[in-house]
Order: structure tokens, then C-alpha cells, then sequence
């Protein structure tokens, strides 16, 4: 199985992760993902009450995309 490392401090640890893919890894990521982003809505003065879900899922897909992009493979 593959190893991964994080690249990007933003989401945790470096540490070598086993996944079988980056998407994978990031999909053992999503709890984690959501939390920070419900976090994220309750800071943003700016948030609109009636869109929080549409806030919480674009930050999510948001998280995702750059925690994969920060993935480096060994």
C-alpha cells in the first residue's frame, strides 16, 4: 500500500499515512474536514444563516481539494 505524506500544514501532521489513494486518505479526512469548516462558519461575521450547508459543503470540497494537492506521494 502506498505511503503519503502532507505536505501542507494547514491539515495536521506530515507523518507517512497509508492510503491506497490520495482520495482515500482524504475521504478518512472527512469528519475532521467538517468540523473545521462548521468552526469556520461560526467565525465568519459575513455568513449568511439561511446558507450554512451550502457554507459547510463548500468548504469541505474547499479542505479537499487542498489537502490532495498537498499529498506527496513516497
Amino acid at each position: 500500500m502506498p505511503s503519503f505524506y502532507n505536505t501542507n500544514s494547514n491539515y495536521g501532521a506530515c507523518s507517512p499515512f497509508e492510503a491506497t489513494s490520495k482520495e482515500s486518505l482524504a475521504e478518512t479526512m472527512h469528519p475532521t474536514f467538517r468540523l473545521w469548516a462548521e468552526d469556520r462558519w461560526e467565525e465568519d461575521q459575513d455568513a449568511d444563516l439561511d446558507s450554512k450547508g451550502d457554507y459547510i459543503a463548500q468548504a469541505i470540497d474547499q479542505m479537499r481539494r487542498e489537502f490532495i494537492a498537498g499529498l506527496a506521494e513516497r
